[in-house]
């Protein structure tokens, strides 16, 4: 039996501002307008993805008449909502309109028979979100097995492995598509060994792979990723080593640690050779005030902090090593018991 669980992408800092008993806490070393504030919570973890060539014009996708491959998701553009844009079976004969984004999320016909995917246009797809896990042994690397097959859509921009069990050998097929702009492998099993191969990705801008066990020596490989802007590498298992590895992505404009706690005051000088970082998540972990101000200087546009709870004395030495820069926490915001609560937790008479 095949698990296939439905990805989604939520911000960081969406996540956290949600969760209960936290409020956000910022503080401004430059002014900034209400519109700006609200536009820095939601904004954050933003990405675009530019129209590819395919979709200029119209597409036709002819699948299986006798049964479905899975799902075909229309949109209007690049980063439409999935509950804006049209569903159905990727079954029969389905027209992309042109000017139009089409996402395919594979089911178990394909993940048990993927040499069928040589018999789908090439360039019918915008995104595919591949998402098999395998729930027993006769399934292990069912993923892996249809990403050696994903090549042959030579037009994806945005590749989806969340939440599966892909491993760095099916991951590295991902270097096959010269059109694609994203990348996300949340809670995978890979481990970055894949990501050598992605030197070749020209129009690679964006990388997710949140809570996956990455190896710290891996990490050096980002740098060589050409137009590489936006990683995420959260809870992560990214550790000092891993930090100085990355520190040779001298292109990165947002870097996501947060999360993982062993990153400590040691790797923070690193940091200030990326000299395009402008957005930078230490959230949660081990990152002392000592720390901190080993970034003095560097042109950060905003600065996720590691702890919840600040003095002002320590906000205002930030200030002044990091002006310009918007300074973001979380206090603890303890929510009051009910009375169902009161009881249940009451002492014992």
């Amino acid at each position: 039996m095949i698990s296939l669980p439905r990805s989604s992408v939520s911000s960081f800092t969406g996540r956290f501002f949600r969760s209960a008993g936290l409020f956000l806490a910022i503080f401004l070393i430059a002014p900034l307008g209400q519109a700006a504030e609200k536009s820095l919570v939601l904004n954050l973890d933003e990405f675009h993805i530019e129209p590819g060539p395919a979709s200029k014009k119209a597409r036709t996708l002819t699948f299986p008449q006798a049964y479905s491959l899975g799902e075909i998701l229309i949109g209007e553009k690049p980063g439409t909502p999935e509950d804006k844009m049209l569903r159905g079976a990727a079954r029969g004969k389905i027209i992309v309109p042109a000017g139009h984004y089409s996402v395919f999320v594979p089911a178990e016909h394909f993940y048990k028979n993927p040499d069928i995917a040589k018999t789908l246009p090439s360039d019918g797809f915008d995104a595919m979100q591949v998402a098999a896990l395998s729930l027993d042994d006769s399934e292990d690397g069912l993923c892996d097995r249809a990403l050696a097959h994903i090549g042959h859509f030579k037009g994806l921009l945005d590749l989806s492995l969340d939440r599966s069990d892909a491993g760095d050998n099916g991951a590295a097929f991902a270097s096959q598509l010269p059109e694609l702009q994203r990348l996300s492998a949340v809670r995978t099993l890979v481990e970055g060994s894949c990501i050598k191969q992605f030197s070749c990705l020209q129009k690679l801008r964006y990388i997710n792979l949140d809570g996956d066990a990455l190896k710290d020596e891996n990490l050096s490989y980002f740098a060589d990723i050409p137009q590489l802007i936006y990683l995420r590498v959260s809870h992560a298992n990214v550790g000092d080593l891993g930090v100085r590895n990355l520190s040779t992505c001298n292109g990165l404009v947002t870097l996501d640690l947060s999360q993982n706690f062993h990153i400590t005051d040691a790797a923070m000088s690193c940091l200030t050779r990326m000299k395009s970082l402008r957005v930078l998540n230490l959230m949660g972990t081990s990152v002392t005030m000592k720390g901190l101000l080993k970034l003095k200087g560097m042109p950060l546009k905003y600065l996720h902090l590691p702890g919840v709870k600040y003095s002002p004395a320590e906000i205002a030495i930030l200030n002044k090593a990091l002006p310009g820069t918007i300074v973001i926490f979380f206090h603890p915001h303890p929510k009051p018991l009910d009375s169902d609560s009161k009881l249940l937790f009451a002492p014992l008479k």
